[in-house]
């Protein structure tokens, strides 16, 4: 945590400064005095900005200074980091906007794996370079950013594709893993039904409600926009399931919250 040159460490509560003061004079006096107390009365989360930081810090997309951008992905396996120019195109030559944007890519990845506390095998999708000269001198740079990282890296050469296959040991927790948790509607897949499919599903459903109930008539509870799409037209689709059916349904509508097949009978 504590590098070279001169550092400090701001704590804005007076018990935790205590606690860390103490320790850190029974196993490293030298290092005591670099901890301090902030006590200006405004949240240091608030006053530097540290919320935002958090939340940039999970985002999928991270941009370049010159316009281009990296895109972190994580699945069960590994970590993929692609490089994009994005709307960086360079004034003459693709190949030298190429390197350029690698290289400057290189900062960015590192910095990345530190700031999120990424571990484990790692694969990094450079831009394709045609010299293999280039392709060295990315791997260069990223090996000599890697080189100030003090968690223990093994880089393997990059291929003609521009991929490039890395592990960085796993210390503990990435910020991910601390601060996230697994999604409720997608559970970890990142992507849920779109409306069109929902409405499908939703009046299968329905039909298979109709077909199992006695009672004439079935109360549920619809997502908002399946219900109006379930309503609209001039032959809307409830009341053509309610004609196969012969069952009549009266309609309520939940949250924008809940998921777009969502289907509740209601108790009357």
């Amino acid at each position: 945590l504590l590098g070279p040159g001169p550092c400090a460490v701001l704590v804005d509560d007076p018990n935790l400064h205590r606690r860390l003061v103490n320790y850190l004079h029974a196993v490293a006096p030298g290092l005591a005095g670099v901890v301090q107390l902030d006590d200006s009365g405004i949240s240091l989360f608030a006053r530097l900005g540290l919320d935002g930081e958090m939340k940039k810090a999970l985002e999928r997309r991270v941009d370049l200074p010159s316009g281009g951008y990296i895109v972190i992905d994580h699945t069960e396996a590994m970590t993929v980091i692609d490089v994009n120019t994005g709307r960086y195109t360079g004034k003459r030559y693709l190949e030298e906007t190429t390197v350029r944007t690698n290289v400057e890519a290189c900062r960015e990845i590192v910095r990345q794996l530190r700031l999120r506390d990424i571990g484990g095998i790692i694969v990094i999708d450079f831009i394709d370079m045609a010299v293999q000269s280039n392709r060295e001198a990315v791997l260069a740079a990223l090996e000599a950013q890697l080189a100030q990282d003090r968690t223990k890296t093994y880089v393997v050469e990059i291929s003609p594709l521009g991929l490039v296959e890395m592990t960085r040991q796993n210390v503990a927790r990435g910020l991910r893993e601390v601060i996230t948790t697994r999604c409720p509607h997608c559970h970890g897949v990142g992507r849920v039904l779109s409306e069109d499919s929902a409405v499908i599903e939703v009046e299968r459903r329905l039909r298979a409600m109709a077909e199992s109930s006695v009672l004439p008539c079935l109360r549920v509870e619809l997502h908002p926009r399946v219900a109006a799409r379930l309503a609209a037209g001039q032959a809307p689709l409830l009341k053509q399931i309610e004609a196969r059916t012969g069952h009549v349904f009266a309609v309520q509508t939940a949250d924008e919250s809940v998921p777009l097949d969502h289907v509740v009978v209601m108790p009357d």
